[in-house]
């Protein structure tokens, strides 16, 4: 009595694969014989079996086929040759530093992110370059705030052959610094005084504005907005300094 030959043995696990680890699978065959793997061409996925499971290190192709072994009744078997797929995994990035929660301007910010794939990640300023913010030249991955307005931080992986790229964005809202003026009170003076200027400063070196308060009486003088005065008549002057702010300064 001769052995005779086994049913149709496929390999009917899907084409089309991720990176990593796969549990092949057949259909077919007849007996009790064991089923193992090979790989025909480790092709652009560079394909090995590795304990029963096709293993790839990144995206391509390869090709592999199944042997079922001969039993007391049937021969060996051979599958018809499978061309497996290979697609890159998808990554996550993700900030691990949270934003200052009042970023200023002056003020600085380090941004921390990691990869799933364990990649380096990599950062850039996608919004507000160099107006609202820019990179310390000393410390290339710190962000310093320039004026006020929004800075985006984007965490980028680049991705490999095995990963997908992927990035995160962080945007922060930039705010004004507070500024203060210093006006010293102005001794009372006789009519008749000379024109005199006003002596008020910024701590934001800004220039000053100047003008009259409500509460002056009798048209007592008048100021112009550089700050020159001049007395009029008898009476109370009162003289007001502001600083409008720009992008830096709120106005005080």
């Amino acid at each position: 009595v001769n052995k005779i030959a086994q049913a149709t043995l496929n390999i009917v696990s899907v084409s089309t694969i991720e990176v990593g680890n796969f549990d092949l699978v057949t259909a077919g065959g007849s007996g009790p014989g064991a089923v193992n793997f090979s790989i025909v061409s480790a092709g652009t996925a560079n394909c090995s079996i590795v304990a029963g499971k096709l293993v790839s290190t990144v995206a391509g192709t390869c090709s592999v086929r199944a042997t079922k072994d001969a039993s007391t009744n049937y021969t060996e078997i051979t599958s018809a040759t499978q061309t497996i797929t290979v697609v890159k995994l998808n990554q996550d990035v993700a900030f691990t530093s949270t934003v200052p929660v009042y970023p200023v301007v002056n003020g600085t910010y380090d941004p921390i992110a990691t990869a799933s794939s364990q990649l380096p990640v990599t950062y850039s300023i996608t919004a507000g370059l160099n107006t609202v913010c820019k990179f310390d030249t000393a410390s290339p991955t710190r962000v310093m705030f320039l004026t006020s307005g929004i800075c985006e931080v984007t965490a980028a992986q680049a991705g490999n052959g095995a990963f997908k790229p992927a990035n995160n964005v962080q945007s922060i809202k930039v705010g004004s610094l507070n500024q203060s003026i210093v006006f010293s009170n102005i001794l009372d003076k006789p009519f008749g005084t000379p024109a005199f200027l006003a002596q008020a400063a910024s701590n934001s070196g800004l220039p000053i504005t100047y003008s009259l308060g409500a509460d002056t009486t009798n048209q007592a003088c008048s100021v112009t907005s550089a700050g020159l005065v001049e007395l009029l008549a008898e009476g109370t002057c009162e003289l007001l300094a502001d600083q409008a702010g720009n992008s830096s300064y709120s106005a005080r």
